[in-house]
């Protein structure tokens, strides 16, 4: 029987609200994961340990008196990221001025996030036509929920920031796709702002427009103009050894693990996702692009990150969804007859 439109659109519509629905719950673990009681505090409640990190996110009046001092830890590199931080501390810090520091606020803040999730995915879907709905919508919604349930019960930190970057890069694949050139442009000038990886999304624009050289300059010299002014007065210390890549981390290594902790954090933090690379290898011009994207990703969080570091593999799930949906668009197998 093949379906009618209103029976379609009955369909997609319950499929979306699930991922909506699912995006809040999941970002209710992610969030009680992050902020759960740390004895160092005393009982502390998740909401009472979301506020202490808000006040003590960086701010940018710190950077006056940096004098490229460093303490061999990931601190460093977050005085690169003071406007994100700025912004969400100063956010919240207002909000509880008017409203105090009550758990509502930090259950908003929760919805918000899932709400971030949702709009990533709605972002990779309509990078699509409408006629190939029923050909990726299935698989892409099992990448989105396997994917986010495997980060969600891994090592939670720094959601702010991936989170950010995480909408980001699902934006610029839209924008590229679509070839939005202006929104991309402030895109590029504003994630790297976030965090230093956001820099990977001007790499998109070469890869998938490769004769537009000067577009990609523009951008380039755009994004590259911004970032230098915002951390001018921090810039000079970008070279200094343990700056950006820590020499001595003080976090835990592999050498810290057990075979079987190792052994899991590969499995859960690189060899699942690098496993639904090779099942769905089409040889597709697209997948080997984003194919590219995925694997300078994992370089920069094998450089630059704890390999226990889970939550920045969430940037990995809008690749795979298009990575997925270019082999299921090529397949001529029709959902939406049953």
């Amino acid at each position: 029987m093949i379906l009618t439109k209103n029976s379609e659109n009955k369909i997609k519509f319950l499929i979306l609200l699930f991922i909506f629905l699912f995006s809040i719950s999941i970002s209710n673990v992610i969030s009680r994961n992050y902020y759960s009681d740390n004895s160092s505090y005393g009982q502390e409640t998740q909401y009472q340990k979301f506020f202490r990190v808000v006040k003590k996110l960086y701010v940018p009046e710190d950077n006056k008196n940096y004098n490229c001092e460093i303490e061999n830890n990931l601190d460093e590199r977050h005085k690169l990221r003071w406007p994100f931080q700025a912004l969400w501390s100063k956010s919240f810090i207002k909000i509880s001025e008017v409203y105090g520091e009550k758990k509502i606020i930090y259950d908003f803040y929760k919805i918000f996030l899932g709400l971030i999730l949702f709009s990533g995915f709605l972002l990779i879907i309509n990078i699509y036509k409408k006629e190939d709905f029923f050909k990726i919508i299935f698989p892409c919604s099992s990448i989105f929920l396997i994917f986010s349930l495997l980060i969600s019960s891994s090592v939670i930190s720094e959601i702010n920031y991936t989170i950010i970057e995480y909408i980001f890069l699902c934006a610029a694949l839209y924008f590229i796709k679509k070839n939005y050139f202006y929104p991309l442009l402030l895109l590029c000038c504003l994630a790297p702002l976030n965090r230093e990886s956001g820099f990977i999304i001007l790499l998109l624009y070469p890869l998938f427009y490769p004769k537009n050289i000067k577009n990609f300059i523009f951008l380039g010299i755009i994004s590259s103009v911004i970032y230098f002014l915002a951390n001018y007065q921090i810039i000079k210390c970008i070279f200094t050894p343990g700056f950006l890549i820590t020499t001595n981390p003080n976090y835990e290594s592999i050498s810290d693990w057990s075979l079987f902790e190792t052994s899991k954090i590969l499995l859960n933090n690189f060899i699942f996702y690098f496993f639904i690379i090779f099942l769905f290898w089409k040889k597709n011009i697209n997948q080997k692009k984003i194919l590219i994207i995925f694997l300078i990703y994992s370089l920069s969080f094998i450089l630059a990150a704890p390999l226990n570091h889970s939550i920045v593999k969430l940037l990995y799930i809008p690749l795979l969804m298009i990575y997925v949906a270019e082999f299921y668009k090529e397949n001529k197998i029709k959902f939406n007859n049953i």
